[in-house]
């Protein structure tokens, strides 16, 4: 499958896919409902993890420098974590007197009045966590063949979680005959194909036939229900 970079406005990633206002308003017009800011946030993070996802798939080996990175940072924060709330050091007066003099000189408006060090263990525990998430995702990935079709598989069934999550239309008829009217979830998923340049990996030149695909994607990707960020 041929890459297509996806501008990204704010420069950090050429892979961050962005579409604008009036591309919405198209996706919506074609649809045939209004998709809240949240579930378009939603659907633009599953967009870029595809993307990601689809330029490892050549060879394993960027995925195990991936893996390699996300146990260094669980690492790390562990370490971090310990060195703050668990070194028998910390507990003496000197500790307690560090802790003070970091409370009172931490600033950071974005946090307000907090208690910093309350504010870092929740982090390190989300830190934790997402690191731990992300590893158990890329396991089940590695577990899988490495082709096009799993990513955009992996794609579909994400986005059917989003849609289906917010209570938008989500499934996909079964009839394919000749007056057959394609589904509202297969008119959203070509529309996202054609805004973000993604090509089926299946054979798909009609909405049929992806329909087709999509539930061929859904039927063998049950496993992606893990798939989604922490």
């Amino acid at each position: 499958m041929a890459k297509h970079p996806i501008e990204d406005p704010v420069g950090s990633n050429e892979l961050s896919p962005a579409i604008n206002g009036a591309q919405w308003r198209q996706i919506e017009k074609a649809y045939g409902m209004p998709i809240p800011e949240d579930v378009r946030a939603e659907i633009l993070r599953a967009t870029h993890e595809f993307r990601l996802f689809e330029t490892l798939e050549p060879t394993t080996k960027p995925l195990a420098e991936v893996k390699v990175i996300l146990e260094a940072y669980d690492k790390a924060a562990d370490r971090f974590f310990h060195a703050l709330f668990t070194d028998p050091s910390g507990s003496s007066d000197a500790g307690f007197y560090a802790h003070h003099l970091i409370e009172n000189n931490f600033k950071d408006s974005r946090l307000g009045p907090v208690a910093v060090f309350d504010t870092v263990l929740r982090l390190l525990r989300a830190f934790h966590v997402a690191c731990n998430v992300s590893l158990k995702q890329l396991s089940d990935f590695c577990n899988t063949s490495s082709t096009s079709w799993n990513a955009w598989q992996r794609w579909v069934c994400r986005l059917t979680e989003i849609v289906r999550a917010a209570d938008l239309p989500w499934k996909v008829s079964k009839e394919t005959g000749e007056t057959a009217e394609p589904s509202d979830f297969v008119i959203l998923v070509h529309e996202l194909q054609v805004c973000f340049s993604i090509e089926c990996p299946q054979p798909a030149r009609s909405t049929k036939e992806l329909a087709i695909a999509i539930s061929r994607a859904r039927a063998e990707g049950r496993f992606t229900s893990s798939w989604r960020p922490g």
